[in-house]
């Protein structure tokens, strides 16, 4: 049983993007615990408020408001959800901006 640290990284359950591989090795470096929890996107777990509300950028913007931003990250092919989490994201999370990729 891996004790609960606070600081969760979630990563897609099918491949590892380079998100997660470098904040893995910085948390690792800098000897910050944290748990590696598996997120399986093709199943919408990330929309879930238990994933979306623990996220690992969401505190350390709470944390340090004056030096982080946060950038959302939406399902672009989802029009209405991804315009709905981007508000949710900037209105509940502090978030600056949006992270699209092509």
């Amino acid at each position: 049983m891996t004790q609960d640290t606070g600081y969760r990284l979630y990563g897609e359950t099918l491949w590892i993007s380079p998100y997660v591989f470098s904040s893995f090795v910085a948390l690792h470096e800098k000897g910050i615990p944290f748990n590696v929890v598996e997120v399986d996107l093709a199943k919408g777990a990330h929309l879930q408020p238990r994933y979306r509300d623990a996220s690992l950028v969401a505190s350390f913007v709470r944390q340090h408001p004056r030096r982080l931003s946060g950038l959302a990250s939406v399902n672009l092919a989802r029009p209405t959800e991804a315009v709905r989490e981007f508000r949710r994201c900037v209105r509940e999370l502090g978030f600056r901006g949006l992270r699209i990729v092509p």
